[in-house]
C-alpha cells in the first residue's frame, strides 16, 4: 500500500512538472483538459511535517522547506494553491492519503 502511495505521488508531481516547465516563460500552453482538472482543482491538500528541516518542516503554525517552496513554486505557475496538513503520525497521513483526505505526499521515500 505504501508503494502505490508513493507511487501515486511521484506521478503526480511529474504531471504537474510535465504540464509547467519551470525553467521556460510565465506564460503556459496548457491544454484545454489541463485548464478543467485546474479549474476542478483550485486548491490541493499537501502533507507537512513538523519537523523535518530542512525539506519539510512546520514553525508557527506555517509550512517551510525546500520542499514547500518547490511545490509552491510549480503551483504558482500552474494557478492553483497548496493547503498544508501538519500535526499527524505517520499511520495517519498514510490512512488519509488512502482515504483520499489529502492529496499530494510530498518529500516521502519508501524504505524498508
Amino acid at each position: 500500500m505504501i508503494k502505490f502511495i508513493i507511487k501515486k505521488a511521484y506521478l503526480f508531481c511529474f504531471i504537474i512538472l510535465g504540464i509547467c516547465d519551470i525553467h521556460a516563460q510565465s506564460n503556459i500552453n496548457f491544454t484545454q483538459e489541463e485548464l478543467k482538472w485546474i479549474e476542478d482543482h483550485p486548491v490541493i491538500t499537501s502533507t507537512n511535517e513538523v519537523g523535518w528541516a530542512p525539506l519539510d518542516f512546520n514553525q508557527s503554525g506555517e509550512a517551510l522547506g525546500f520542499s514547500v517552496d518547490y511545490l509552491n513554486l510549480v503551483a504558482k505557475k500552474v494557478g492553483i494553491k497548496i493547503e498544508y496538513k501538519s500535526g499527524f503520525t505517520w499511520s495517519q497521513i498514510l490512512e488519509k492519503l488512502k482515504n483520499k483526505e489529502i492529496d499530494i505526499a510530498q518529500s516521502i521515500i519508501y524504505t524498508p
